[in-house]
């Protein structure tokens, strides 16, 4: 899962590059840019990751979950719900965490996620909260009201947020032939929340739950930075 933070000072920034993507690709204003259906091809990708890359302001969080790391005996492995409402916990607390080092004096943040067919969300909302009653360093003070459950359609974050999950899905996932597209990745890194004195985002913006070798043994990985 990828979580996009951008101010409200640079909405406006982050709305026009995925308008412009969309406008090059020739996508309908009310059609939601997806990676997997718009990006399909490496040229295409790279002019995503350029776009993007570009964009002031923007903090990226990742929350990558690795099956084979996941106990057998864990409901998250065979119940999708669960599995979700666990992430997008996790994403939730990366979001608080981020708006809390923001500068300046409010630091408030809304939420939205894209809304996912099938779901029953308020489900997904219950256990926001319980979360929210479980001792913590995140300051759930910062949140804005309920987070909200919208068509991505809508919302040029949440489209944002689809082509940075895409492009680190294609870093760490082999395609047929084994191969890895590192790159589109690479090129937006420097947007990830990163720790404010050693610059790492290992554990801020990028949070992995898996095995030790599972970025390791990446051909392109050249350690926890």
């Amino acid at each position: 899962m990828a979580a996009v933070i951008v101010p409200d000072t640079h909405r406006e920034g982050l709305a026009a590059a995925v308008a412009k993507i969309k406008e090059e690709f020739s996508i309908p204003p009310r059609v939601a840019l997806h990676w997997s259906d718009h990006c399909k091809t490496f040229p295409r990708r790279q002019y995503v990751a350029n776009v993007l890359a570009g964009v002031d302001g923007v903090k990226l969080n990742y929350v990558v979950f690795e099956k084979a790391a996941i106990p057998q005996k864990a409901t998250i492995l065979t119940d999708g719900v669960r599995f979700y409402n666990y992430t997008a916990g996790i994403a939730l607390e990366r979001i608080l965490l981020t708006a809390a080092a923001f500068p300046g004096e409010d630091r408030r943040v809304q939420v939205q996620y894209g809304h996912v067919r099938g779901f029953d969300h308020e489900k997904t909302l219950e256990y926001l909260w319980k979360k929210r009653g479980q001792k913590s360093l995140v300051d759930w003070s910062l949140l804005v009201g309920d987070p909200t459950f919208v068509d991505a359609s809508r919302n040029s974050g949440l489209q944002a947020a689809d082509q940075y999950a895409g492009m680190l899905r294609s870093a760490i996932c082999p395609d047929k032939h084994g191969g890895y597209e590192e790159a589109h990745f690479l090129r937006v890194a420097h947007q990830m929340r990163r720790h404010p004195e050693t610059g790492r985002a290992w554990g801020y913006g990028l949070k992995v739950m898996a095995r030790d070798d599972a970025f390791q043994s990446l051909p392109w990985w050249t350690g926890k930075k």
